[in-house]
């Protein structure tokens, strides 16, 4: 096979999360600050409250500060792709988020930008496995076992499987309030898109061992 997938997929996935948070580069660079500056602060003595300055909003920054809402509403829609595309990392932090009872998050740094930030990069070997398994699903109509998927494989895919039945089942059944929430249903669709990945990978092991058998009974036969 000239291109594999296995190659091809985790470099795509990058480059997406790249060109659509590339817009919101200058939010992502102020969470980063943000948090850079809370960690700071942890560490010097605290300024009293009479002695900190004070803002004071005059009526016409109003709409300024309405412009400025909807573009910080705007760059979080874009934060939510790689959540969509990397939602393999969430269910490889379960048994942290069943100990912890919540993602593990620098101090000061808001939750959407860390994913946008670490995701793509945790993903990539995601995507590398879930290139592997359409390699060999492809490979296996041709009657190659190569890539051979292991048991491992398996199982992860098999996992993947089940959370993206459960998150079909959620899409399905999900409220108004709940569609509402716009991180809750990007991690819905990224379960949903990974459960039919997940099934790709789960077909493919099962055309090598049906291949596989079909090649020791003509071994046996021509015996």
């Amino acid at each position: 096979m000239r291109y594999q997938f296995r190659s091809i997929l985790p470099i795509a996935q990058l480059f997406v999360c790249l060109l659509v948070l590339w817009p919101a580069r200058s939010d992502l660079l102020g969470s980063v600050l943000l948090a850079k500056r809370t960690y700071a602060s942890t560490h010097q003595e605290e300024i009293p409250l009479s002695e900190q300055p004070r803002i004071i909003v005059s009526p016409q920054w109003t709409e300024g500060l309405q412009e400025l809402h909807a573009a910080e509403k705007k760059a979080m829609g874009r934060m939510r792709v790689p959540v969509v595309l990397n939602f393999p990392v969430v269910v490889a932090q379960l048994p942290y988020l069943l100990i912890r009872r919540r993602e593990w998050l620098p101090q000061g740094m808001l939750l959407g930008a860390w994913r946008a930030l670490t995701w793509p990069l945790a993903g990539l070997i995601f995507w590398w496995l879930a290139g592997r398994g359409i390699d060999a699903l492809l490979a296996s109509f041709r009657s190659t076992v190569r890539p051979r998927l292991n048991w491992m494989e398996v199982t992860w895919a098999s996992i993947l499987l089940l959370v993206g039945a459960m998150t079909l089942v959620g899409i399905l059944t999900t409220t108004p309030d709940d569609r509402r929430d716009s991180d809750f249903m990007a991690l819905l669709y990224g379960g949903l898109l990974w459960g039919v990945l997940a099934a790709l990978t789960i077909t493919a092991r099962f055309r090598q061992w049906r291949n596989g058998k079909k090649q020791s009974s003509g071994l046996t036969l021509s015996e």
